[in-house]
């Protein structure tokens, strides 16, 4: 029966912890009209920055 209970208990944790990640990644987006808002770095943002041939801005 315990088991049970740590594995409804788990799946509820995950099930919270992706919801909230994606509510952040939304929020973000939508704050800041930025789809890099928050990442490291990576092309697509180094060439946004640049402002080189970037697809999807204009």
């Amino acid at each position: 029966m315990w088991q049970i209970i740590i594995v409804a208990i788990t799946g509820v944790m995950t099930v919270v912890y992706t919801g909230y990640q994606v509510y952040r990644l939304t929020v973000k987006i939508r704050r800041g009209g930025n789809p890099c808002a928050g990442c490291g770095s990576c092309e697509f943002k180094n060439r946004r920055n640049n402002k080189k041939d970037c697809p999807g801005t204009n």
